[in-house]
């Protein structure tokens, strides 16, 4: 991650004239992590220079706060997630405001928001009023909202320098063609496939990652003035018809959809698309975002098999084992009450109590190669 202060603040500036808190895929965002973490506070902020903005956020009154009384000063120079189990036995906390007091923030989780070029700008943080931890699985799901954070705010940011460019385009022609610049600039910095429709659904204008996407998925050459859907993949045309129908009627998709393509496995995408609009409120085109999460997927997929196979473990542990142990233990001292001068009966069942054992333990090798 960069940590260059003057280019991050002034990144971070390009983002803080968004207006975010009511954009409701963000608000989604948040209230998801919140719930993953079993917390009611949860918050995206930008960090600049002095002060900790909050942007948009679930069961937080305040905008904004000082950097040097915020959590997430620490996320700064680090990418990892970072949990504080118990405010109140931590020394960089303790004496914070917000954590003195009966009703004070006893937990704190966040993980940073960097952008792809590697600047840092806020984060996703989450609160509670209780000491608790999170579990491996629960961070993997915090850093993933974080990313898909960091991919909507780039894509508002885009649609904003798009309506910029087209303010009275003939008065401030030079204003225009600079801001179009500056969005061209942006988008092809993204790793999400970014396009702009209008409504005889022709494509206006396409980022660096929707043309290879295009390239490498449909094996075809992307082109502003083409119809859009010469580069949506049959399977998927009547869902994206629907979609786009929505945007125009002013109405935003975000959506996981499992895409076909001719000749290639199904892959994973979270997709939207998002209404552009006039200074008059009127929708004069729609901007449709993708970015692949196949491999997020296979691997919430693969960890939810492993807590799967954890949980048969723990359940044939306390339950399986008890009946052929209990029969053991029970031979045994009938052995010994017979001066382990036992009859053919009872080794027999001693046999078979023994086998019993050995399946569950087979069974448990079994669960746990695959939970590995």
């Amino acid at each position: 991650m960069i940590i260059a202060e003057p280019k991050r603040l002034a990144i971070v500036k390009q983002y803080h004239d968004l207006i975010l808190d009511e954009n409701k895929e963000l608000n989604d965002l948040v209230a998801l992590a919140a719930k993953i973490c079993n917390v009611k506070m949860s918050c995206v902020s930008l960090i600049d220079e002095h002060v900790q903005w909050i942007k948009c956020a679930l069961g937080i009154t305040a905008d904004e706060q000082s950097r040097e009384d915020s959590f997430c000063k620490y996320l700064v120079s680090t990418t990892k997630v970072m949990v504080v189990k118990n405010t109140l036995l931590d020394e960089r906390f303790m004496n914070y405001t917000s954590v003195r007091g009966v009703k004070g923030i006893r937990f704190y989780a966040g993980v940073s928001i960097i952008t792809t070029d590697g600047y840092h700008l806020g984060a996703l943080c989450v609160y509670g009023t209780k000491p608790q931890t999170l579990t491996g699985e629960q961070k993997e799901m915090l850093a993933f909202i974080a990313r898909q954070v960091m991919h909507m705010l780039e894509m508002l940011l885009g649609i904003q320098s798009f309506k910029q460019s087209h303010v009275h385009p003939n008065t401030h022609k030079e204003n225009a063609v600079a801001a179009e610049r500056k969005l061209n600039a942006f988008l092809n910095s993204s790793p999400t496939s970014h396009i702009l429709i209008n409504k005889a659904l022709q494509v206006l204008h396409f980022n660096k990652s929707s043309s290879a996407s295009v390239k490498k998925h449909l094996a075809k050459k992307i082109e502003a003035g083409k119809s859009v859907l010469q580069y949506i993949s049959t399977p998927f045309k009547d869902k994206f018809l629907k979609f786009i129908k929505r945007a125009f009627a002013g109405k935003r998709t975000s959506k996981e959809v499992l895409i076909k393509t001719a000749g290639k496995a199904p892959q994973w995408w979270d997709i939207s698309l998002h209404p552009v609009t006039n200074e008059q409120g009127d929708t004069v085109s729609v901007t449709y975002s993708a970015v692949n999460i196949h491999e997020q997927k296979l691997q919430a997929a693969q960890n939810q098999a492993q807590k799967d196979s954890l949980l048969k473990i723990a359940f044939i542990q306390s339950h399986s084992y008890r009946k052929p142990v209990a029969s053991i233990l029970g031979l045994m001292n009938v052995i010994k009450a017979n001066n382990y001068k036992s009859p053919k009966e009872s080794l027999l069942l001693m046999e078979k109590a023994v086998n019993d054992l050995d399946a569950q333990i087979r069974s448990v090798v079994d669960c746990a190669d695959k939970a590995s």
